[in-house]
């Protein structure tokens, strides 16, 4: 994997950022026509670059890549129409997520590549607008960065949502059974000591995503998987396999 030197720019670098910018705007925003570049391009130089942090990457003394930062929010990202396919924007958004805690961007809706780019990274659209800053009539995208989903020991606390969850997850896809079946055994989770027993002898684990618990599984101290259950929304994307392995080196200590 190639490893980037990441600078922070200046005014010094703006001419060159400008002529970056225009360039990858005009290989990747198909939808804007000339005219819109041109009323873009004196904001972003004489506006927008002094509003942002901007850190960049340069091979053979070329930028060939930047991004602009405030605070938390990504207001840019473009690289060099020949870099791309390199790993650069990646690099730099992987340098603005560990090391400047950002977590929120503005995407052009009809740059899909953009969109499909950030969504492979872990970003999710949490609203949309009508018009972009300028209030030009171009669709925005406002992305979060979903919390990364972890394993950690059930605490007490946990157990009301185990038990939504449990509930939730048999009557939702259990289509073995009939909806009499399905309610009696949902209704078995509803014993709270039960789960009191597990977390406090078993080796009991949950899947969470922030305070959102989307899986949990436990193991007795014999080796027998007691439990495991995945959220409705949150299956067949390798939960239980992540918590089986978790479970399994544990019994193997």
């Amino acid at each position: 994997m190639v490893t980037y030197d990441i600078q922070p720019a200046n005014q010094i670098h703006y001419p060159e950022l400008i002529q970056l910018w225009e360039e990858s705007v005009r290989a990747t925003h198909d939808f804007l026509s000339p005219g819109d570049i041109e009323y873009y391009k004196p904001l972003i130089l004489e506006q927008y670059f002094d509003q942002v942090q901007l850190f960049f990457i340069s091979e053979n003394n070329r930028i060939q890549g930047f991004i602009g930062l405030d605070q938390t929010d990504i207001h840019m990202l473009f690289i060099h129409p020949q870099a791309r396919g390199f790993g650069i924007g990646k690099a730099l958004l992987n340098f603005a997520i560990n090391h400047r805690g950002a977590n929120a961007v503005d995407v052009n809706e009809q740059n899909q590549q953009a969109v499909g780019f950030y969504q492979h990274i872990g970003f999710e659209t949490v609203a949309r607008a009508d018009h972009d800053a300028a209030g030009k009539p171009y669709p925005i995208l406002n992305m979060r960065l979903k919390p990364k989903t972890t394993l950690r020991p059930a605490k007490l606390d946990d157990i009301p949502a185990i038990i939504q969850l449990y509930q939730q997850t048999i009557l939702a896809v259990c289509e073995e059974y009939d909806s009499s079946q399905c309610k009696v055994w949902a209704a078995l989770g509803s014993d709270h000591l039960k789960w009191v027993t597990r977390i406090s002898q078993q080796h009991f684990l949950v899947a969470a995503s922030g305070q959102h618990i989307q899986a949990f599984a436990s193991i007795t101290s014999s080796g027998y998987v007691d439990v495991c259950y995945v959220h409705k929304d949150h299956q067949r994307k390798g939960m239980a396999s992540r918590l089986f392995q978790a479970l399994e080196a544990n019994a193997k200590q």
